[in-house]
């Protein structure tokens, strides 16, 4: 902290005689020296600023001045104490003309400076020589001050956002946005990605063609949609639920972003002010109207997340119901020191410690580039809150570009306490209508929880402002199967949306598509012709009377068509080769295959297309034998396969049991005993046993993650990556849950 004496030392003694006066100390008729006026002066401030009396005497704005500075370290800026009490409405940056009056910030801390309570604090970029008594860019309380200061009569100023708030400024024009649209638009663009992930360009980032793609996928039209989808994107980059690879950017998903997507309107608010100040993209895409030049070039402005982030804040302290004038926003932003916004505190102290070397017109001419500068980065940035549907800003005319009025929505800006147990899915205004020809109709404000449901079991067909179309489609139903979905969630999905029994052809189809997932088809069509060597192949291959009968498929099979099978016998025969018949995959696979110590050998020379087939799925080639790997065996285990599948496999491709520890090391490779049989669900039991059923009906996500016991009233089977949620939904309906041994 600085010592009085040595912050009385950087003036003049003309302006120690102006504090001696103004303080009523009795001086000589000779001209005082500066040391003797030095030692009276640091007697007498400390003195007074001690006194309850003479504190009291200081107005609400210096006292709030001093309360805000003595709680913590200086030196201080102006605007560091100009904000808080421009937002307390004790002090302003401008000269008012309406009542209540209220001083400027800047004189405020001049009666303080005058009165010996605050002084100038040299910075490297000033001289050192005496100076006069006026404002410099940093100040701070004295430490004699500091420690005399009665702490209990100095109130911190409380912001007072109604204040400034206007009933009588009506905007011709205002721009405002639905949250709830706002967060569907990022659902759309969330699924695109994550239904087919976009190809990042080299410098990363959606290239034009992607961002084009997508916006056909929303419902955007060019070429504001391509900016639209460029601005989600960056929005969902930093709410983490996207993510680019080197090859390419596909959406996360997981239990957070189940979370997002599930949750209420005040928890979005709250993501959304927090991914805002995380956003690194450019705040202003016009790079000229920040461009710094003349005497401020080669300074750098604070980065784009720093200048969101006090932005973001001051709105809160401004979250109301009426207008605020967009002048009053930027006063408060700036402190009544240009360029305090966008530069930092050091960097402040430089502009304008080289600018005491200039005349006052240049330094003027500063003031209104740094002004303009900062003007343009607020109004980008509120455009980017009001695109968010966090603020509403007012127009003067429709051809306007800056703001004259601004809203930040206290439902968006501040969190609200929370919320009751939400109402019954049927009792919503809005509707979900399934029809038998499979398009399901969501009308109204559908909650974007339901909406995201509907996203990952059905494809997207057309977007109004009142209506938004799916249909169900088997290659969505797939999509949604390879994420975890069942018939049976999906089927109860669709039913508690739409307060009905699904239609029975959708029901059969659901099942049908079921019974063919992950399953391939092949149609006999055609014969494969199997040789030993790829030698033998091109033999073939050269008979005339082969040639236009057999189609190379690799270097060892080919293909004919079924009724050439005649043809093509008769021709190896003719050859004295005689061809072996396969029989089926219940025929060839038996003692196919045999030891030679822990590698498989083919019995045959050519081994049948159902051998090679079984053992591509657990074992790697080596030659012509095939190798047990751990990779392998993992590989297999992955795909469904299982430890006991495979050794009861191997044992029908030999004919014989396995070689010593072979069958530990595939229980083992393919994890039979470890994270596949570790996953563990809770047991929930309600003491009353109509609890369950009614908590059920009550709460959706209930109604998914209860799944009762068969065979009981009261107990519940919970998934354990779910148990926080639903425990926390319990919680809300005020159901205290116990983990206690009970059986």
């Amino acid at each position: 902290m600085l010592p009085l004496e040595a912050g009385l030392q950087t003036y003049t003694v003309g302006g120690l005689r102006e504090i001696a006066e103004h303080l009523g100390l009795k001086l000589d008729s000779k001209p005082p020296r500066k040391d003797w006026l030095i030692t009276r002066l640091c007697e007498t401030i400390p003195r007074n600023a001690s006194t309850p009396a003479y504190v009291q005497t200081l107005t609400d704005a210096e006292q709030a001045a001093l309360a805000v500075m003595v709680t913590r370290e200086g030196p201080f800026t102006l605007p560091q104490v100009a904000r808080p009490l421009m937002l307390a409405g004790m002090a302003s940056t401008d000269n008012q003309t309406e009542e209540p009056f209220r001083p400027r910030a800047r004189h405020v801390m001049f009666d303080l400076l005058h009165k010996g309570l605050i002084v100038n604090v040299a910075t490297p970029s000033f001289d050192r020589s005496p100076r006069t008594l006026m404002l410099q860019t940093t100040f701070d309380v004295p430490a004699e001050v500091r420690s005399a200061l009665p702490l209990a009569l100095l109130h911190q100023p409380t912001p007072q956002p109604d204040l400034f708030a206007r009933a009588d400024l009506r905007p011709a024009q205002v721009a405002s946005r639905d949250l709830g649209a706002f967060l569907r638009e990022l659902l759309f663009v969330w699924t695109e990605l994550r239904n087919q992930p976009a190809q990042p360009l080299k410098s990363g980032g959606l290239g034009k063609r992607e961002r084009r793609r997508l916006a056909e996928a929303v419902g955007f039209a060019e070429p504001g949609g391509l900016d639209s989808v460029a601005w989600l994107y960056e929005v969902l980059v930093a709410l983490n639920l996207v993510q680019e690879s080197g090859t390419e950017i596909g959406a996360v998903e997981g239990h957070a972003a189940t979370l997002f997507w599930g949750a209420k309107r005040t928890q979005h608010t709250h993501d959304l002010r927090r991914a805002y100040v995380r956003m690194t993209c450019p705040l202003c895409q016009d790079r000229a109207a920040i461009r710094l030049t003349g005497y401020l070039q080669g300074l750098e402005v604070l980065p784009p997340s720093v200048l969101r982030e006090r932005i973001l804040g001051t709105l809160e302290q401004l979250a109301t119901t009426g207008w605020i004038p967009f002048e009053f926003v930027m006063n408060v932003l700036v402190g009544g020191l240009p360029g305090s916004l966008m530069f930092t505190e050091q960097t402040v102290g430089v502009i304008y410690g080289q600018l005491h070397y200039y005349e006052n017109t240049y330094r003027a001419e500063v003031e209104r580039t740094l002004s303009g500068m900062e003007l343009n980065l607020t109004r980008c940035a509120l455009e980017e809150l009001c695109t968010m549907g966090l603020v509403e800003l007012g127009y003067a005319s429709t051809e306007a570009v800056t703001p004259v009025a601004i809203r930040a929505m206290q439902e968006a800006m501040i969190p609200a306490p929370p919320a009751g147990p939400s109402p019954s899915i049927l009792e919503q205004p809005w509707q979900m209508i399934l029809q038998p020809d499979f398009q399901v109709l969501a009308l109204g404000p559908v909650p974007l929880r339901v909406l995201a449901g509907l996203e990952q079991i059905a494809r997207r067909e057309k977007i109004d402002k009142t209506v938004i179309t799916y249909r169900l489609t088997r290659d969505a139903v797939y999509r949604a199967l390879q994420s975890g979905e069942t018939v049976e969630s999906i089927t109860a999905y669709l039913e508690e949306t739409t307060g009905q029994v699904i239609p029975q052809n959708i029901q059969r189809s659901l099942e049908e598509w079921y019974q063919q997932y992950e399953r391939i088809v092949i149609r006999r069509s055609v014969r494969i012709l199997q040789v030993d060597t790829p030698e033998r192949l091109l033999l073939l291959l050269d008979v005339p009377e082969l040639r236009s009968l057999l189609h190379p498929t690799d270097e060892r099979t080919a293909w004919f068509l079924p009724n050439e099978l005649n043809r093509v016998q008769q021709c190896l025969l003719d050859l004295e080769l005689l061809p072996a018949a396969s029989q089926g995959a219940q025929a060839d696979l038996p003692n196919s295959m045999r030891w030679q110590g822990v590698e498989l050998e083919p019995r045959t020379a050519s081994p049948s297309l159902y051998v090679t087939g079984v053992l591509m799925r657990f074992a790697e080639p080596n030659g012509r034998r095939w190798l047990l790997t751990p990779e392998s065996i993992e590989k297999a285990s992955t795909s469904g396969y299982t430890p006991s599948e495979i050794v009861a496999t191997l044992k029908t491709l030999t004919g014989s049991a396995l070689p010593a520890d072979v069958e530990k090391h595939i229980v083992a490779w393919g994890k039979h005993f470890g994270t596949g049989q570790t996953a563990q669900v809770r047991l929930l039991r309600l003491k009353r046993s109509e609890s369950l059923g009614e908590l059920r009906a009550a709460e959706p996500l209930l109604h998914r993650w209860l799944r009762p016991l068969p065979g009981t009233e009261n107990l519940a089977i919970v998934n354990e990556a779910h148990w926080d949620e639903v425990r926390a939904l319990l919680a809300s309906w005020g159901v205290d849950v116990v983990s206690e041994r009970w059986w």
